[in-house]
Protein backbone atom coordinates (compact mmCIF):
# COMPACT_ATOMS: atom_id res chain seq x y z
CA UNK A 1 0.00 0.00 0.00
CA UNK A 2 1.17 3.59 -0.56
CA UNK A 3 1.06 4.43 3.17
CA UNK A 4 3.17 1.39 4.00
CA UNK A 5 5.77 2.14 1.32
CA UNK A 6 5.93 5.80 2.40
CA UNK A 7 6.73 4.79 5.98
CA UNK A 8 9.28 2.12 5.02
CA UNK A 9 12.30 4.47 4.70
CA UNK A 10 11.55 5.96 8.13
CA UNK A 11 11.17 2.49 9.69
CA UNK A 12 14.44 1.30 8.19
CA UNK A 13 16.17 4.43 9.45
CA UNK A 14 14.76 3.75 12.92
CA UNK A 15 16.15 0.22 12.77
CA UNK A 16 19.53 1.59 11.66
CA UNK A 17 19.62 4.04 14.59
CA UNK A 18 18.70 1.25 16.98
CA UNK A 19 21.39 -1.00 15.52
CA UNK A 20 24.00 1.73 16.00
CA UNK A 21 22.86 2.37 19.56
CA UNK A 22 23.07 -1.35 20.35
CA UNK A 23 26.49 -1.67 18.76
CA UNK A 24 25.21 -3.99 16.03
CA UNK A 25 27.17 -4.01 12.76
CA UNK A 26 24.20 -3.65 10.37
CA UNK A 27 23.41 0.07 10.80
CA UNK A 28 25.06 0.99 7.50
CA UNK A 29 23.18 -1.71 5.59
CA UNK A 30 19.82 -0.68 7.08
CA UNK A 31 20.26 2.99 6.27
CA UNK A 32 21.28 2.08 2.72
CA UNK A 33 18.07 0.03 2.41
CA UNK A 34 16.16 3.10 3.58
CA UNK A 35 17.78 5.12 0.81
CA UNK A 36 17.06 2.43 -1.77
CA UNK A 37 13.39 2.88 -0.88
CA UNK A 38 13.59 6.70 -1.05
CA UNK A 39 16.86 8.22 -2.23
CA UNK A 40 15.62 11.70 -1.27
CA UNK A 41 14.98 10.87 2.39
CA UNK A 42 17.11 13.58 4.00
CA UNK A 43 17.26 12.11 7.55
CA UNK A 44 18.68 8.86 6.15
CA UNK A 45 21.27 10.74 4.08
CA UNK A 46 22.30 12.70 7.17
CA UNK A 47 22.51 9.53 9.29
CA UNK A 48 24.64 7.83 6.63
CA UNK A 49 26.94 10.86 6.56
CA UNK A 50 27.26 10.62 10.34
CA UNK A 51 28.21 6.94 10.07
CA UNK A 52 30.93 7.90 7.59
CA UNK A 53 32.20 10.54 10.02
CA UNK A 54 32.48 7.92 12.75
CA UNK A 55 34.93 5.92 10.64
CA UNK A 56 36.72 9.12 9.58
CA UNK A 57 35.64 8.87 5.94
CA UNK A 58 35.14 12.61 5.59
CA UNK A 59 34.87 12.68 1.80
CA UNK A 60 32.00 10.18 1.73
CA UNK A 61 30.32 12.03 4.61
CA UNK A 62 30.51 15.25 2.62
CA UNK A 63 29.06 13.52 -0.46
CA UNK A 64 26.06 12.25 1.51
CA UNK A 65 25.47 15.64 3.09
CA UNK A 66 25.59 17.30 -0.32
CA UNK A 67 22.93 14.88 -1.57
CA UNK A 68 20.77 15.75 1.45
CA UNK A 69 21.26 19.48 0.85
CA UNK A 70 20.34 19.06 -2.82
CA UNK A 71 16.91 17.91 -1.59
CA UNK A 72 16.59 20.40 1.29
CA UNK A 73 19.19 23.19 1.22
CA UNK A 74 17.97 24.56 4.57
CA UNK A 75 18.04 21.32 6.55
CA UNK A 76 19.61 22.34 9.85
CA UNK A 77 20.43 18.70 10.57
CA UNK A 78 22.26 18.28 7.23
CA UNK A 79 24.05 21.60 7.59
CA UNK A 80 25.17 20.63 11.10
CA UNK A 81 26.68 17.38 9.82
CA UNK A 82 28.25 19.27 6.92
CA UNK A 83 29.90 21.59 9.44
CA UNK A 84 31.12 18.59 11.45
CA UNK A 85 32.63 16.99 8.32
CA UNK A 86 34.35 20.23 7.43
CA UNK A 87 35.59 20.72 10.99
CA UNK A 88 36.99 17.20 11.28
CA UNK A 89 38.69 17.38 7.88
CA UNK A 90 40.42 20.66 8.78
CA UNK A 91 38.38 22.87 6.42
CA UNK A 92 38.21 25.90 8.73
CA UNK A 93 36.79 28.26 6.11
CA UNK A 94 34.09 25.78 5.08
CA UNK A 95 33.24 25.16 8.73
CA UNK A 96 32.91 28.89 9.42
CA UNK A 97 30.76 29.36 6.31
CA UNK A 98 28.40 26.55 7.31
CA UNK A 99 28.21 27.78 10.91
CA UNK A 100 27.25 31.26 9.67
CA UNK A 101 24.58 29.74 7.43
CA UNK A 102 23.06 27.62 10.24
CA UNK A 103 23.06 30.46 12.75
CA UNK A 104 21.56 32.81 10.16
CA UNK A 105 18.71 30.34 9.64
CA UNK A 106 18.28 29.87 13.41
CA UNK A 107 20.56 31.71 15.86
CA UNK A 108 19.37 29.51 18.76
CA UNK A 109 19.90 26.14 17.06
CA UNK A 110 21.82 24.35 19.80
CA UNK A 111 21.47 21.14 17.81
CA UNK A 112 24.28 22.46 15.61
CA UNK A 113 26.69 22.42 18.54
CA UNK A 114 25.26 19.17 19.92
CA UNK A 115 26.05 17.51 16.58
CA UNK A 116 29.57 18.93 16.70
CA UNK A 117 30.00 17.74 20.31
CA UNK A 118 28.77 14.23 19.56
CA UNK A 119 30.86 13.84 16.42
CA UNK A 120 33.92 15.30 18.15
CA UNK A 121 33.55 12.88 21.07
CA UNK A 122 33.18 9.91 18.72
CA UNK A 123 36.39 11.00 17.02
CA UNK A 124 38.24 11.29 20.35
CA UNK A 125 38.32 15.12 20.37
CA UNK A 126 37.07 15.35 23.93
CA UNK A 127 38.06 18.91 24.80
CA UNK A 128 36.42 20.21 21.63
CA UNK A 129 33.33 18.13 22.43
CA UNK A 130 33.11 19.78 25.85
CA UNK A 131 33.48 23.25 24.31
CA UNK A 132 30.76 22.61 21.75
CA UNK A 133 28.46 21.19 24.45
CA UNK A 134 28.89 24.32 26.54
CA UNK A 135 28.00 26.54 23.59
CA UNK A 136 24.90 24.42 22.91
CA UNK A 137 23.62 25.02 26.45
CA UNK A 138 24.32 28.74 26.15
CA UNK A 139 22.45 29.40 22.91
CA UNK A 140 19.53 26.96 23.10
CA UNK A 141 17.05 27.30 25.96
CA UNK A 142 15.64 23.84 25.23
CA UNK A 143 18.90 22.10 26.13
CA UNK A 144 18.76 21.70 29.90
CA UNK A 145 22.06 19.93 30.46
CA UNK A 146 24.94 18.12 28.86
CA UNK A 147 26.67 15.23 30.62
CA UNK A 148 30.29 14.70 29.64
CA UNK A 149 31.27 11.24 30.85
CA UNK A 150 34.78 9.81 30.64
CA UNK A 151 35.23 6.04 30.58
CA UNK A 152 38.32 3.90 30.98
CA UNK A 153 39.19 1.40 28.21
CA UNK A 154 37.53 -1.27 30.38
CA UNK A 155 34.28 0.69 30.31
CA UNK A 156 34.40 2.00 33.88
CA UNK A 157 33.21 5.56 34.43
CA UNK A 158 36.17 7.75 35.40
CA UNK A 159 34.69 11.24 35.58
CA UNK A 160 31.40 12.99 34.95
CA UNK A 161 30.92 16.68 34.34
CA UNK A 162 27.44 18.12 34.02
CA UNK A 163 26.89 21.48 32.39
CA UNK A 164 23.45 22.75 33.38
CA UNK A 165 21.11 25.60 32.69
CA UNK A 166 18.70 26.86 35.31
CA UNK A 167 15.97 24.28 36.12
CA UNK A 168 13.28 26.68 34.89
CA UNK A 169 14.46 26.13 31.29
CA UNK A 170 12.69 23.29 29.45
CA UNK A 171 14.42 20.46 27.64
CA UNK A 172 16.08 17.13 28.11
CA UNK A 173 19.62 16.07 28.85
CA UNK A 174 22.31 15.31 26.31
CA UNK A 175 24.94 12.67 27.04
CA UNK A 176 28.39 12.65 25.50
CA UNK A 177 30.59 9.70 26.40
CA UNK A 178 34.35 9.66 26.02
CA UNK A 179 37.00 7.02 26.61
CA UNK A 180 40.47 7.65 27.99
CA UNK A 181 43.40 5.65 26.64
Amino acid sequence: TPARSASRPRALLGLARTALFNGEPNAMELVRQSLETNENFVPARVFLATLHLQVEDYDRAKEEVEKALDVNPNSLEALSVQAAARYLSGDDNGFAETRRRVLTLNPHHGGFYVTLAEVSARNRLYEQAAQFARIATEIDSEIASVDLVTYSPAGDEVTRETIELPPSWPGGPIYIARRVP
